[in-house]
């Protein structure tokens, strides 16, 4: 037969729980085992949280607060990346997309593949500008609302806009500028229905931008690109209506080859940068430009000069000097006298090379270009020291070096000290080499007076020579050695023209 159980008993939870509505006090015992001691345990009425004002307060102060949507909330819990991104794409712009995210994700990959170390880290990322994405978002989707209507020329020109916009918000953002130039060079290709304008406008503009980044052959090919879509075209203008795209591509190509001109000769290669001025000034001839004519003319010449051509060379800066008398360029005329002098001096016309140089010193003085007219007297001083007129280039070569002190310029200063020095020294020259063959004692005491005190006294007339006693070696008289003398006898000349020693009676 089974046993009976016995009864359970309360827990002490079951009995807090019955507890809670009942105000008055209650005593319960809590049996824990069966010799255990009887704990009382006090149950008081629990007290409401709120009361009833407090709650209809609470509800008129949340009715006063705006419900927000998922997109409002979304604004305040997610970083203006994330929502940019979710908005193109809930817009069903996918290609706008792909490209915010890829210039974002291409300059985080730059910065970290230089480092911290780099000037990229002082720049400010993307992410923390969205004015500009804000900027690239809305041409962005209006360039690919464009290409899907097949409006392929304002596709180009938002783009454009966008490389422009970049371009006049400093220089680092000019890789953002080249991104969108390059954008709009493919673009611009694929556009065939206007005969190529827009087409010629990218590759300019790619051009320029090289330019710009010192990639001066990429650059040259942009501008070729240019000149030939523009070539049968005269009546496509640029964009201000100044002048025609053609003669605009024949100005940035003369330019470009002037510059690889430059640096072929500084490689040390002359044919190659003689045959980038003839090309530079083909092109300018082309264009039309009166001042760029005459620059790569000047530039022509000068670059014949040097190759050994002065006959040549004189035909161009002929050019170049009666085009700056038209313009009345004084700065450009003393140039050009300056060049046609070196041309003539190579010509072995010294009287045109002196005449052209003191038309320099002239203009330079009119000008007060004072760098110039130090320039040009060291110059015409050069020519009278080759001549043999050595007073006349010592004054022009003093002039120069009082100029260029003035103007506290070391190496002009050292170049005309050097060469005043050296005209001086011509001028005393032939007076000296008489003294010095000549066995007199007047001649010998002079040249040692100028050697003391560089007075230049060989131009006067000599006395007639005396006897000259010259101490030889001298000691004290301690040491028991006597003092020498030399007695130099001046020599004399009989009638019949033999040289006899003077009696010393001795």
């Amino acid at each position: 037969m089974a046993a009976i159980l016995p009864a359970i008993q309360p827990s002490n939870s079951q009995i807090l729980a019955s507890t809670l509505d009942s105000s008055e006090p209650k005593v319960v015992s809590s049996l824990t085992s069966k010799n255990a001691p009887v704990r009382e345990i006090v149950l008081r009425k629990r007290l409401p949280r709120y009361d009833q004002r407090f709650r209809e307060k609470q509800q008129q102060l949340r009715s006063l607060v705006p419900r927000l949507t998922v997109r409002q909330t979304a604004e305040f819990r997610n970083t203006y990346k994330h929502r940019l991104c979710s908005e193109v794409l809930e817009g069903g712009y996918h290609r706008t997309f792909a490209e915010l995210f890829g210039l974002i994700r291409t300059q985080m990959e730059n910065r970290m593949q230089v480092g911290p170390e780099s000037s990229l880290w002082l720049q400010k990322v993307l992410t923390d500008e969205p004015e500009k994405l804000e900027m690239m978002k809305k041409y962005l989707i209006e360039a690919e609302i464009a290409t899907l209507k097949k409006q392929f020329v304002r596709a180009y020109e938002c783009h454009r806009v966008l490389a422009q916009y970049f371009q006049s918000s400093g220089a680092e953002y000019k890789w953002l500028a080249d991104h969108f130039i390059h954008n709009c060079l493919v673009r611009g290709s694929a556009i065939t229905e206007d005969g190529g304008k827009v087409s010629a406008d990218a590759h300019c503009n790619m051009g320029l931008s090289l330019e710009e980044s010192g990639k001066y052959a990429v650059a040259r090919i942009s501008f070729q690109g240019f000149y030939q879509l523009t070539k049968d075209k005269p009546d496509w203008m640029t964009a201000d209506g100044s002048m025609t795209m053609h003669s605009q591509a024949c100005i940035h190509l003369a330019r470009m080859f002037m510059i690889i001109a430059e640096q072929k000769y500084a490689e040390g290669d002359s044919d190659a940068s003689l045959s980038c001025l003839k090309q530079a000034h083909q092109m300018a001839c082309e264009g039309g430009d009166g001042k760029q004519i005459a620059e790569t003319g000047y530039c022509l010449g000068v670059a014949h000069e040097r190759n050994g051509d002065p006959e040549t060379a004189l035909v161009f800066l002929q050019s170049y000097l009666e085009s700056c008398r038209a313009i009345r360029d004084s700065r450009g005329i003393g140039k050009a006298c300056d060049a046609i002098a070196r041309s003539c001096d190579s010509c072995g016309r010294p009287d045109e090379s002196i005449r052209h140089l003191q038309m320099f010193i002239k203009i330079s003085e009119d000008i007060k270009d004072d760098e110039a007219l130090s320039q040009a007297c060291r110059s015409l001083g050069i020519r009278y020291n080759a001549l043999g007129r050595y007073d006349q280039a010592a004054s022009y070569f003093e002039k120069s070096y009082n100029i260029s002190r003035a103007g506290s310029e070391t190496d002009s200063v050292s170049e005309a000290r050097a060469l005043l020095g050296i005209a001086k020294s011509h001028s005393m020259l032939k007076d000296y080499i008489r003294h010095v063959e000549d066995s007199e004692w007047p001649s010998v005491t002079r040249m040692i007076s100028w050697k003391d005190s560089r007075a230049n006294h060989f131009d006067k007339p000599l006395e007639a020579g005396s006897a000259k006693t010259v101490p030889v070696n001298s000691s004290n008289e301690e040491s028991g050695n006597t003092k020498q003398e030399i007695r130099i006898i001046p020599e004399s000349k009989t009638h019949d023209g033999s040289k006899t020693e003077a009696n010393n009676g001795e």
